[in-house]
């Protein structure tokens, strides 16, 4: 990566960037396979003289993988300051995601219900449009921050399942998807130790011309954490996540599932020489609920009829780890 200094005060970023990757899934049956990832990126920054406090930034990168296809994304942000304590920001661009793995290759033989893999699947390409309004309220204990966003997003090729030839098959669906939504992220030091963090989306994410939301996709949610840190030597975390309504379009009709609440909590200790070696014990889903994190609907032996089947989300446990940092 470069970066480049001109004398009225403008920058430029470009750059190359390679990823290479490799896996397999005995499960999915899916074989060793090794893929890499070209991509030339670039940024360009211009100093306002009308305007020296507002920064806009113009960027644009493209991706080739030797596996799927290319392609090329854009955007153009900016950021205006209303006061010393606050701020607006916008941006438009376009956007990419490649298909994984799994989409792209899956192939478990050994039950036909599930989705193939197809190897000529296409990237998803989307717009995107977003306007935030944020800023910094003082407090005695230190900075509150806050933002809200709302962001609108319209989806094409989008990467679904769909039956080709009598099989469920990974395929870029016709029909573009659009999302109009808003996000609040808030952040709150509430002491030299303790801080708070809270996230909440909602979200109407639906394929152009119906008003439903499409799969897998919640309605709305919201996590928060707060955090205790002792100087760096031990310390813990509760947290917190609500996923509000889900759907799954299956074999038996539009499902719904979803709305649970789960909360974890996290205590760390850090020792030796230069505190390097961290010790750490979780307790995941402290109230132990039961909710299902997808659904499916395989058939009975004798009737080969349809009935549904909820995917089961990890229930109370305890975790130690151990973590050496070099």
């Amino acid at each position: 990566m470069g970066r480049w200094f001109f004398d009225r005060g403008d920058e430029l970023v470009f750059g190359v960037d390679v990823q290479r990757y490799r896996g397999e899934d005995a499960v999915a049956n899916i074989a060793t396979a090794t893929e890499t990832v070209y991509a030339l990126f670039g940024q360009y920054r211009p100093h306002l003289n009308f305007a020296p406090r507002t920064a806009l930034a113009i960027g644009a990168r493209y991706s080739y993988a030797d596996m799927a296809t290319s392609n090329l994304v854009g955007s153009v942000t900016i950021q205006h300051p209303l006061s010393n304590n606050q701020y607006l920001r916008g941006g438009v661009g376009t956007a990419f995601r490649l298909p994984d793995a799994n989409q792209l290759y899956a192939n478990d033989v050994n039950d036909p219900d599930r989705t193939r893999g197809n190897r000529e699947l296409g990237a998803e390409e989307s717009v995107y449009a977003e306007l935030g309004w944020g800023g910094t309220t003082p407090f005695p204990a230190g900075p509150l921050r806050w933002e809200f966003i709302g962001f609108a997003r319209e989806v094409r090729d989008l990467i679904g399942r769909q039956e080709v030839d009598g099989v469920n098959m990974f395929v870029n669906l016709d029909d573009a998807v659009r999302s109009v939504g808003g996000e609040f992220i808030l952040s709150l030091t509430l002491s030299r130790s303790w801080s708070l963090n809270i996230n909440a989306t909602v979200s109407q994410t639906e394929r152009r011309g119906t008003s439903e939301q499409i799969d897998a996709v919640p309605r709305y949610f919201a996590k928060s954490r707060l955090d205790y840190d002792a100087g760096g030597r031990y310390g813990a975390a509760l947290s917190a996540l609500y996923v509000g309504p889900v759907w799954a379009e299956t074999d038996i009709g539009r499902l719904r599932y979803g709305e649970h609440l789960i909360a974890d909590l996290t205590g760390y200790y850090r020792f030796g020489p230069g505190l390097r070696h961290r010790l750490a014990l979780r307790l995941e889903n402290i109230g132990d609920a039961t909710y299902a994190s997808s659904v499916t609907t395989p058939k009975r032996d004798v009737t080969e009829e349809h009935y549904r089947v909820d995917n089961l989300g990890t229930p109370r446990n305890f975790q130690l780890n151990y973590m050496y940092r070099f």
